[in-house]
């Protein structure tokens, strides 16, 4: 309770209504509004807790310790077998926790965050994890006819060891028209570093639609073209942060948790109004008129380690024997690793 009370001096914005924010025992309850104290622009001043997400303390927190601008951020995190709500009902492992800003748009927009992935964080084989969607409203989904799969103009996931930045185009005929996108990678891989994300689309049906996709300043993705079938004004999409694991198999375990930051959420009309002077960035570095680029390739070297390769074996061993030696080998190349770092840290301050 004391460091709670110290927080409250610490980080002015945040009441004593949102003090238990904090308390890692905390669990945000499915459908649960949360009010966000930090500016976010035309985001909205609160977020709602999927209905599906995980009950549990370590699903959903707010942090100080790892923050993009100060303040504190949203720390989400899933366990093996985590599941909840309807996602029980569905065939293989999927589970998530996911919050949603309230505020949604059609036409023009911009949106910025930060994203921060520790590198323990392991997407396996033949397994996906969205971390982020700009999604309408289950009412719009019935809407187009989709019972199974909904329309989603731009969801980003990690998936087979590469940063996916894509758009689900759902089950109707008709949805068929929208683009299919790609894979792109991030120059300096994606983990233990803030990515920041800057969205700039126009979402319609219309030929001139256009998402502009950028990460750390950089172009990953420009599309043009419509992005959306269906338009319902009442619902227009809004943007989601999680955590969203699907189809992995049971038994197919990670050593350790999938845990992702999200911080410095901004939405905007403009440019201009997007602040992202905040973040070290001017609007030129954004500008539309950049050439089109279908998809940006560079490899993340994550996904060529070792720790990676014997990871993968594990999962996908039948022998309980070579299973045990793999975790072994594992282990001990992990604990090498650790040790590497404490040198080269050690290096570092003394170099200093």
């Amino acid at each position: 309770m004391k460091k709670f009370i110290l927080l409250l001096f610490l980080i002015p914005s945040l009441s004593w209504g949102n003090e238990k924010y904090l308390d890692p025992e905390y669990i945000f309850r499915p459908g649960e509004l949360v009010n966000w104290p930090e500016d976010n622009g035309i985001l909205s001043n609160s977020y709602d807790i999927n209905m599906e997400t995980i009950q549990k303390g370590y699903a959903h927190q707010w942090v100080t310790d790892t923050t993009r601008d100060g303040g504190y951020a949203i720390r989400l995190e899933i366990h093996n077998d985590d599941t909840g709500g309807k996602d029980k009902a569905r065939k293989g492992l999927w589970g998530r926790t996911e919050f949603a800003w309230l505020e949604g748009y059609l036409g023009e927009i911009w949106y910025r965050y930060s994203m921060y992935i520790p590198k323990e964080s392991i997407v396996l084989k033949d397994q996906f994890a969205m971390l982020m969607q700009i999604k309408t409203h289950s009412r719009v989904e019935k809407y187009q006819g989709n019972k199974e799969c909904p329309i989603i103009p731009i969801f980003v996931r990690l998936q087979d060891g590469h940063f996916q930045i894509s758009q689900d185009r759902g089950d109707t005929c008709e949805s068929t028209e929208l683009p299919n996108w790609g894979f792109v990678y991030t120059k300096n891989g994606m983990k233990d570093q803030w990515l920041d994300v800057v969205i700039h689309a126009n979402l319609t049906n219309k030929d001139d639609g256009f998402v502009r996709f950028f990460v750390n300043g950089e172009l990953l993705l420009a599309q043009d073209g419509k992005n959306m079938f269906k338009i319902d004004a009442q619902n227009p999409p809004i943007l989601k942060h999680t955590l969203y694991e699907g189809k992995r198999k049971k038994g197919q375990d990670r050593f350790a948790p999938m845990v992702a930051y999200y911080d410095a959420f901004y939405g905007a009309k403009t440019c201009e109004n997007l602040k992202v002077d905040l973040l070290g960035y001017t609007c030129d570095q954004f500008a539309r008129t950049v050439p089109q680029v279908q998809r940006t390739q560079y490899l993340d070297s994550y996904w060529n380690t070792e720790e990676w390769k014997i990871q993968e074996a594990v999962n996908y061993s039948d022998n309980k024997e070579e299973f045990n030696r793999l975790k072994e080998e594992f282990n001990r190349l992990k604990e090498e690793f650790n040790k590497k770092e404490g040198l080269l840290e050690e290096l570092n301050l003394a170099i200093q």
